[in-house]
């Protein structure tokens, strides 16, 4: 696996992270969010719109959109460090969500409306069917446009639509980062509504299915990035609070409990990274197997066999059997292949989720002990991060959730049942959220 940035890449991740530092300060998100509580003010949600649309000038937005669509055309694995910054800055916009899930759903189905998102000039949301039937969306109150299964009152099926928000009624939902805005689906949308993206039930299964996957990697990705905002927070408090004469930072106790967060964001990084290279990379040389000798091998074998003196029409007979053989057999291997390589991909998916969730639960936990009473103000900036990691912590499949989708993949059913059956796994349509519920 090779991780390094091509040079288009690495343009756009440096090009990003300049507009980030200079812009998505925790002062534009506390301007649109002043008091932490449940919702955005208008005019901080406007200035976050203008950062949003200069890093969609950028290319951010496209990032993961082909070429001829207007996009840059990369890989999800060179996306990985980009999403990783934005979750470092923690700016209130549904950036998976739009640039991961439904930007490349949008360009697949050539949708009017994918200028305007990769323009920057219109949020993307996606709506959580949860178990007890409820309809939630996570950025739902900012959002312009809203993907929902068409059987949305149930688990993922039917047709994939996408609807402006105007045409779906809500209400507010409180969560532990109102930053996030979610909402709920009061009714069901007019039966005219919306447009369908994906209208065979197979297709848009399958389709749904591919972009909760990518954006369960792109929520660990943006967990990491928020996990080491954390730590840098702290640390710098830790270096210059005093107490008993001395930097608390010097005292073991903080050392160890920094040092153990710090360990688990370096080990959750390249899991993520790797996982960003499995899902771009599915039918890579170490994925490929051939089903059986090769052709010309077979071929050798036969001239060898005795016979030769058979009615040249069984030769043209055997030719025939073997040309049917031969074609069922590299069928049968490239099926196979490519639902080894798509476990293989989401297998690296659910590792990636289970350590960067873990990681940020850990930055968070430790990063509130040191600080101290301070740390569960709201005017101070750590809340802003804590908040999110909480509340993404479960989106797209939570750690128990995962780690019983690797269970069964290893064969520990009954393990991975107990498991499975309350993961409660937020975030997004697809078959990965049927078991969803948002936070």
């Amino acid at each position: 696996m090779d991780f390094e940035l091509d040079q288009e890449a690495a343009a756009l991740l440096a090009a990003a992270g300049a507009v980030l530092d200079a812009e998505a300060t925790p002062g534009l998100i506390r301007a649109a969010w002043p008091d932490g509580g449940q919702s955005l003010r208008p005019a901080g949600l406007e200035q976050i719109r203008k950062v949003w649309a200069t890093l969609a000038d950028q290319g951010v937005v496209g990032a993961l959109v082909g070429e001829d669509d207007g996009g840059l055309g990369l890989d999800l694995g060179h996306a990985v460090p980009l999403l990783e910054r934005l979750g470092y800055v923690g700016l209130p916009v549904p950036a998976v969500e739009t640039i991961v899930h439904a930007a490349p759903l949008l360009a697949a189905a050539g949708h009017p409306a994918l200028p305007d998102v990769l323009a920057g000039r219109a949020l993307v949301a996606v709506g959580t069917v949860t178990a007890a039937g409820e309809t939630l969306v996570p950025h739902g109150q900012q959002a312009d446009l809203v993907i929902l299964p068409e059987d949305h009152t149930g688990p993922p099926g039917g047709a994939l639509r996408v609807f402006a928000a105007g045409e779906l009624a809500w209400e507010p939902v409180a969560t532990v980062d109102g930053a996030r805005a979610l909402a709920r689906l009061t009714a069901a949308p007019a039966d005219d509504a919306g447009a369908v993206l994906v209208r065979d039930p197979e297709a848009a299964r399958a389709a749904a299915d591919a972009a909760w996957w990518r954006a369960s990697l792109g929520t660990s990705a943006v967990l990491v990035g928020l996990a080491a905002r954390m730590l840098s927070i702290t640390i710098a408090y830790v270096k210059q609070r005093q107490q008993f004469g001395v930097p608390v930072g010097s005292f073991q106790a903080i050392k160890h409990a920094l040092a153990s967060a710090h360990i688990a964001v370096e080990f959750a990084r390249p899991a993520v990274l790797a996982a960003g290279w499995e899902q771009a990379h599915p039918d890579s040389p170490a994925a490929g197997l051939a089903a059986g000798p090769p052709r010309a091998a077979r071929d050798a074998q036969a001239a060898t066999d005795p016979g030769d003196d058979r009615d040249p029409r069984d030769d043209r007979d055997d030719r025939a059997a073997r040309d049917a053989r031969d074609a069922r057999d590299a069928r049968d291997a490239r099926d196979a292949r490519d639902a080894r390589d798509a476990r293989d991909a989401r297998d690296a998916t659910s590792v990636a989720k289970v350590l960067a969730a873990d990681a940020a639960r850990l930055a968070a936990r430790a990063s509130i002990q040191c600080h101290g009473a301070i740390a569960y103000t709201t005017e101070y900036d750590l809340h802003l991060f804590a908040k999110r990691a909480w509340a993404l912590i479960p989106a797209y499949g939570d750690p128990a959730w995962h780690r019983a989708h690797l269970a069964r993949g290893l064969g520990l059913r009954d393990k991975a049942a107990g498991a499975g059956a309350g993961a409660a796994a937020g975030g997004g349509v697809g078959a990965g959220a049927a078991a969803a519920a948002a936070s």
